[in-house]
């Protein structure tokens, strides 16, 4: 079995997908719309919960509850 993948304009897709589920020899799997986070690989989603945790901090910082460290301080550390 092949799979097409079809980029429709939103204008005709519901056109589109009368016209072929009227032909028996194709299959129509209609894809739920998923968050991109959802079709992201594991190690992906640990990078991006690592960035998304990175970004809560630092509005942490800018509202001034969470202290900030010099680059100086971390650059020393490593």
């Amino acid at each position: 079995m092949t799979q097409i993948t079809l980029h429709i304009s939103d204008t005709y897709v519901s056109f589109f997908m009368k016209l072929i589920k009227n032909f028996d020899f194709i299959k129509v799997r209609e894809k739920k719309k998923i968050s991109l986070e959802d079709e992201l690989s594991p190690s992906q989603k640990k990078t991006w919960a690592t960035i998304k945790e990175g970004f809560e901090e630092m509005k942490l910082v800018e509202a001034g509850i969470k202290q900030s460290r010099p680059l100086k301080d971390v650059i020393n550390e490593l």
